[in-house]
Parts: C-alpha cells; structure tokens; sequence
C-alpha cells in the first residue's frame, strides 16, 4: 500500500520533531558525572519534577518561558533549535533521497551531527559517551551504506584520524581529542569523496564563524567550535554529496 508523499513528510516532519525533543534532555545527562537521577521531566539544575515526560525540552521551554518555575534557571536554547532543526533535517533527508537504506542512515547520522553541532557550540566541547555511540554505530553501518564501499569508509576513517591524530600530536594542531574524533566519523559516515566535501565546507563554515567572531567582544566568542564546524560540513555531506562534488 502507497503512502500519499504529502502524509509521509508529514510524518517523516513530526518524527524528527519528537526525536529532536527526546534527545535534548538527554544532553545534560552526557555531560554529568555521575549520571543525572532521570533526564526527562526534571531540571537539570534543582532536580525538580517538572512534567511527566520532556519538560526541558520544546515542551517546557514553550510552557514556562524559557525558565524553571523553581529555580529559575534558564532552559538552553537548544531545547528549541534541536527539536525544529531536526525536523527540517529529517524532511529534507525524505526530500534529497530515493533509497530507504540511504534516508534510514543519512537520518540517524545526521541526528549524531545536529546534537554535537548544539553542544559544541553551547559547550566548546563534545561528549566522549556519544562520540564513541556515533563511532561504533559508523563501523557497524558501513557495509550497509547503499552508495559507498565498506573499504572506501573503513579507511577513510582510519586514515583521517591517524592523519589528524598525527597534526595534533607531533605538529601542536589546535584540535581538541573530540574534534579529531569526530574527523574519524566523517571519514567512516561520508567515505570519499564526501569527507573531502565536508571538510571543504567546514572551512567555509569557519571563515564566517571567524568573521562573526571578530566583531564580538565576548572571549567565549573567540573559541572556534571545531566540532560544530566539522557537523556542518557532514550535515551538507550527507545530504548534497553528488551535487557538492560536482561543485567542488
């Protein structure tokens, strides 16, 4: 039976919503240590039930202004920007791609990339947890990647985290352990030539972040997400990788 595509981006729509709302409480629980008591319905702060399910997320943030009603710490932003950037993610995906195998992944990676893209960039850093869940996801998937070669990905990983590793190790690149693994993820996600691709456009990325920086005053403002930078670029990857390269 046909599914009519107007009610299948519909649906395709609200999935990413709720898993872009699902995920975002998550997020604080990656940077705690020990672990949070429960992610969802409290907050992050006082530990405070809040709502049933999802209160730090679109949820709450909607429902009480941005704040705790206790309190009064301010819900980040993320918790809109992830649940609507994923939904447009996911539509686009729908839209971009034909294959199911090609939608299922560039979905799941790209959620990987839209998390470390807003936790990069609110953080300055990106969790080990995730970065390793999205690592070992990347080595289990690749022989299933219906447009790339499982070689072509396996050493494209390997041989971009051994080259960065290497830049960081012997010749000071400033790269933190987190951004030359996510470096390994686009090699084993995109393979090449779409790590190149991602690569291209996290340089044009960081031109303009560098720009915008410089025109602020704040010093937090003066660190360059790499991580996020990097997300970009696999996001664009991921999606436009046959018209990128004959961009490029």
């Amino acid at each position: 039976m046909s599914v009519d595509p107007s009610i299948l981006l519909a649906l395709v729509t609200m999935a990413g919503l709720l898993t872009g709302t699902l995920a975002d409480p998550l997020i604080d629980q990656l940077y705690s240590d020990p672990l949070l008591y429960s992610p969802y319905g409290r907050c992050a702060r006082c530990n405070t039930r809040l709502l049933p399910f999802g209160a730090i997320a679109l949820i709450g943030y909607l429902r009480w202004r941005a704040h705790c009603p206790h309190c009064r710490r301010r819900f980040p932003l993320r918790s809109v920007l992830l649940p609507l950037t994923m939904a447009a993610f996911f539509a686009v995906t729908l839209l971009a791609h034909d294959d199911a195998r090609r939608i299922g992944l560039t979905m799941l990676f790209g959620s990987f990339a839209l998390i470390f893209i807003t936790t990069d960039v609110e953080r300055r850093t990106l969790s080990g947890r995730l970065m390793y869940a999205a690592l070992a996801a990347a080595a289990i998937a690749g022989p299933f990647w219906p447009h790339h070669g499982v070689i072509n990905l396996y050493a494209t990983g390997a041989g971009i985290l051994a080259g960065f590793a290497g830049l960081r190790l012997f010749f000071g690149l400033r790269l933190g352990v987190g951004d030359v693994k996510m470096t390994a993820l686009l090699g084993l996600t995109l393979g090449l030539p779409g790590a190149a691709i991602a690569f291209g456009i996290a340089v044009i990325a960081a031109l303009g972040a560098i720009m915008v920086a410089s025109a602020d005053s704040r010093p937090q403002m003066r660190a360059l997400p790499y991580g996020a930078l990097l997300g970009i670029g696999m996001i664009a990857a991921l999606l436009w990788a046959e018209s990128l390269a004959r961009v490029f």
